[in-house]
């Protein structure tokens, strides 16, 4: 037993030296007083010795020991504990609180506010859920989805069409299919990413799927739809807009333009610079239009 008491000590104390603590006070009655004494009696080797260890508030150093223990010899050049002074006033390592400096480290106040884009996400998210209950043309009551629009709410380019096709109606997003692939093209070449740096939508935000004209753009219900682009532009605060095609563009230019006066004019919208340039479904059956439209997308580029 007391060579397990020995080695509980030993372990103890050694721990404390290593993490700095080189003085100890035992008062009288002590339990570990106690200990060290009974394993010197027991072992045969005091080298804790009575007289050190028996008075109350006196103190030891730790010499680094030996197989035989702990030596808790007091100190000549130490004076005695005052009378009725505690036994803990002599451990200069034991501070309080104040002394440690704690009200240094008190907990900082979080700013609780969500960021700016957290902020605009969840606007546009409302938006939507307002919208896919939207009833007030007749597109509402054929409509598979309605398209919102996609991209990032973050975005500084605009990018508008007229309205949803088929594929755009099955998908509920913006662009899909060949002229999706082909706006992804573009943006490439601009080193724009559609999650980053740009939101893409369209005017009309229900597919008329008794188009006669196979774009399904009408100028009457773009105009109902119009106040949700107004919103979506409210929210993500685009710096630029973009606009694919002539309806469009004369729809929320107000004009009459045909689209080559379009492209070389300059246009604002809502304070916000825009850039005019040829309908995917053109640039899709047409190719030698292309030239012109890198043209325009240079020109959005130049933007910054």
């Amino acid at each position: 037993m007391t060579g397990s008491i020995h080695s509980l000590l030993t372990a103890y104390l050694q721990c404390q030296r290593d993490l700095g603590v080189d003085e100890f006070v035992f008062e009288r009655g002590s339990d570990v007083r106690k200990g060290l004494l009974d394993v010197g009696k027991a072992t045969g080797q005091p080298r804790v010795a009575a007289a050190q260890v028996s008075r109350g508030g006196g103190y030891g150093e730790y010499d680094g020991g030996g197989a035989g223990g702990y030596d808790m010899r007091r100190q000549a050049s130490e004076k005695p504990a005052a009378a009725g002074a505690s036994p803990f006033s002599k451990l200069s390592k034991i501070r309080t609180v104040d002394a440690l400096g704690a009200e240094r480290y008190e907990r900082p106040v979080l700013d609780s506010a969500p960021p700016v884009s957290s902020i605009k996400r969840e606007k546009l998210a409302e938006l939507y859920r307002d919208v896919i209950k939207c009833g007030n043309c007749a597109l509402s009551a054929n409509r598979a989805k309605v398209v919102f629009g996609s991209g990032s709410a973050d975005g500084t380019l605009f990018v508008i069409g007229d309205a949803p096709t088929p594929q755009d109606e099955a998908a509920g997003l913006a662009f899909q299919g060949e002229a999706g692939q082909l706006f992804g093209n573009m943006l490439n070449k601009m080193a724009l990413d559609l999650k980053k740096n740009v939101f893409a939508t369209y005017i009309q935000k229900c597919r008329d799927v008794n188009s006669s004209d196979g774009d399904g753009f009408d100028k009457e219900y773009a105009g109902i739809c119009k106040s949700i682009l107004d919103k979506q532009m409210d929210i993500i605060e685009p710096k630029a807009l973009l606009i694919f095609g002539q309806p469009s563009a004369n729809f929320l230019l107000e004009n009459d333009s045909d689209i080559e006066q379009l492209r070389a004019a300059n246009h604002s919208y809502r304070e916000k610079p825009v850039i005019v340039t040829y309908s995917l479904s053109l640039l899709l059956t047409e190719t030698q239009y292309r030239y012109g439209a890198w043209d325009d997308l240079k020109k959005v580029m130049n933007l910054g």
